[in-house]
């Protein structure tokens, strides 16, 4: 007899728990891309890793073969946070224009948000989850590196 054909379920949970790698490319990302509904670049950088790790959770499935970001440890981006805002996520600087953990104004946010997590375009920085605003600060980190906290970006180098 034939085997019965994988349900759509089956199929999104196979791709969800392959293990793939840090900047890795080409077909398979595309598809965990497709299965994240997040933009199809077949790229596996930080919005894939973001979104691959939001799923796991959220699914219950383990984490510990999601691929490991190359930059700053977490003691590093900790140190950051507490130079830049006390390691305040809801808070915001005296003007008002610098917003949350890692202090972003909004057209930083914004700019990154399009790029990397859509649904965050329009969010006010402090507003969002701590887990939201980690992955735009490491998505912008990726983009730039230290450079867009010129004094606290001391401790991510």
């Amino acid at each position: 007899s034939e085997p019965a054909p994988s349900s759509p379920i089956d199929v999104a949970i196979g791709v969800l728990t392959e293990v793939y790698a840090w900047d890795e490319r080409g077909p398979r990302v595309e598809l965990l891309q497709h299965v994240l509904a997040i933009t199809v670049d077949g790229w596996y950088g930080q919005s894939t890793l973001s979104a691959h790790r939001l799923a796991l959770e959220s699914a219950g499935f383990p984490t510990d073969h999601v691929p490991v970001a190359p930059g700053p440890s977490a003691e590093e981006w900790a140190a950051l946070r507490r130079c830049e805002s006390g390691g305040d996520y809801a808070i915001t600087n005296p003007s008002g224009k610098y917003r949350g953990a890692y202090q972003f104004d909004r057209r930083t946010w914004n700019s990154i948000a399009e790029r990397h997590a859509p649904r965050l375009v329009g969010v006010d920085p402090a507003a969002a989850s701590p887990a939201d605003q980690d992955a735009m600060a490491l998505a912008l980190y990726g983009e730039r590196g230290s450079r867009p906290w010129p004094n606290c970006g001391r401790h991510l180098r």
